[in-house]
């Protein structure tokens, strides 16, 4: 299942033209994850991340 998400957002990502934005929030979602893991427990830095790098999506986009 976590194959057929990645295989869909490889094609998302190499349907548009520029990179930039996609590799931007990616990084950053992946920052937030491990800075956040530090501090609490559980799946809350994920949920935290997702909010996060989805609001730096839009304010970059």
């Amino acid at each position: 299942m976590p194959a057929m998400f990645i295989g869909l957002l490889v094609l998302q990502i190499l349907s548009k033209k520029d990179f930039f934005l996609d590799l931007a929030v990616a990084f950053s979602s992946v920052i937030i994850v491990f800075a956040v893991s530090f501090f609490f427990p559980g799946s809350t830095g994920v949920i935290v991340a997702t909010v996060v790098a989805s609001t730096i999506g839009i304010v970059i986009g």
